[in-house]
């Protein structure tokens, strides 16, 4: 009976190990930080969740308002919903972009006010984007674009959200 103990315990210690000795970020879950309720934010989250079903992906989000509550290596990916500026970073995310551990875990979304442009751009990390990957497109939710988003016809604009939503999913099938 001891034996079967001993063994028993050393089982469940190897197993704890391999548990342990795992990457922390085994989850399908993207962390998404973003600033204020604005409707720009809660459309932006609507469309991210109904999209990660409508494009069939496994991954699920959890929203934050606090990067402090963001632990790195705890999730997939981590975005950072940039929204309500022409240009730059909020500054309310300015201090979670330099201080995260893990930047590469990090792609910053723009969606930029004021713009009419379609065009959705990609780019690796830089030190304009503080150092992490930035998906970057026009904050356009008006016409067809809009009611797209709940089951409408769509237009360019709403094509032009698809697009960055299939990049932030892209970024994190490549996180490690």
């Amino acid at each position: 009976m001891k034996n079967l103990t001993k063994k028993l315990t050393l089982t469940l210690l190897g197993l704890l190990g391999l548990t342990l000795a795992l990457p922390a970020a085994t989850t399908n879950e993207i962390a998404v930080l973003y600033d204020g309720n604005s409707s720009v934010n809660r459309d932006t989250l609507h469309f991210l969740n109904q999209q990660i079903g409508a494009l069939h992906s496994n991954y699920s989000l959890r929203t934050f308002k606090n990067g402090q509550d963001i632990q790195p290596g705890t999730y997939k990916a981590v975005v950072v919903l940039n929204t309500g500026l022409s240009n730059g970073i909020d500054r309310a995310f300015e201090g979670f972009l330099t201080g995260y551990a893990h930047k590469n875990e990090i792609i910053l979304v723009s969606l930029r006010r004021g713009s009419d442009s379609i065009q959705v751009e990609y780019a690796p990390a830089a030190k304009n984007s503080l150092g992490v990957d930035a998906v970057t497109a026009a904050s356009v939710w008006e016409g067809r674009g809009f009611g797209g988003l709940f089951g409408k016809k769509s237009d360019s604009p709403y094509a032009m959200h698809v697009e960055w939503v299939k990049k932030v999913l892209a970024f994190a099938d490549h996180v490690k």
